[in-house]
């Protein structure tokens, strides 16, 4: 079992985790109270969902795969971040919303859901025509998006991104540390409770059923941001 001793000693500092943990509570209370919701209440909400007909099956379908992808790329996010990893973290940040981008997609537009689900889950790759950017735009998430442009210089490893690979002392190193860890767990939840409020409004679920925790400014300044324009009126009139 030495190698995995060995392992860990490359990959998790016991020191910066335990740091984390302290400096940034609220934040990961808030991470405890979305876990506990999604698999406690929403999941179970979801598997019991009735769908009217076959074209709703294919919506539903769609939504799952997404949600459940989303839900995989919000922990990694946060095993990352509460690792010490934040450039990596918001990689994967990235990625959820991508999720919440081709959810948004799908149900934008009520005549176009179907044949969009379908299209989804028919192709094992490109879905659609569209760019993201565009996908972005059509479901009225160009506040998003501007995050997401962001956040890509981080997954093409550009210098923004990798500028910040540092410690506390502002040293370049391939360790573990607290380096902006707050911003990318208040990102990583706001994104997310983005793609919850999605997903309880398509299902018909009370989002208010979670236990409420505090909430940080960091956090709330985010999902403004984001709600400034939501998806399109078009869903929302559904």
């Amino acid at each position: 079992m030495d190698y995995i001793k060995k392992l860990k000693h490359y990959l998790i500092d016991t020191h910066i985790n335990s740091e984390i943990f302290k400096l940034n509570e609220i934040e990961i209370k808030t991470s405890l109270e979305f876990l506990d919701f999604t698999e406690n209440i929403l999941l179970p909400d979801i598997s019991n969902y009735k769908c009217k007909d076959e074209k709703e099956l294919v919506i539903k379908k769609a939504l799952v795969y997404l949600f459940v992808h989303g839900i995989r790329s919000y922990k990694s996010a946060l095993l990352l971040f509460l690792n010490g990893y934040y450039t990596n973290g918001m990689v994967v940040v990235r990625n959820l919303m991508d999720v919440n981008f081709n959810i948004n997609y799908i149900l934008e537009d009520n005549s176009e859901s179907y044949n969009r689900a379908y299209t989804y889950i028919d192709s094992l790759s490109k879905w659609t025509n569209d760019t993201i950017r565009n996908i972005a735009y059509i479901s009225s998430n160009s506040t998003l998006y501007q995050k997401y442009t962001y956040l890509s210089d981080y997954v093409h490893a550009n210098y923004l991104g990798t500028s910040e690979n540092i410690n506390k002392e502002g040293k370049l190193t391939i360790y573990p540390t607290e380096y902006k860890i707050n911003d990318g767990l208040a990102l990583n939840n706001a994104v997310y409770y983005y793609l919850l409020e999605t997903i309880c409004k398509y299902f018909n679920i009370d989002i208010n059923k979670r236990k409420k925790v505090i909430k940080t400014k960091t956090f709330m300044n985010y999902l403004d941001e984001f709600k400034k324009y939501n998806f399109s009126k078009r869903y929302y009139e559904k």
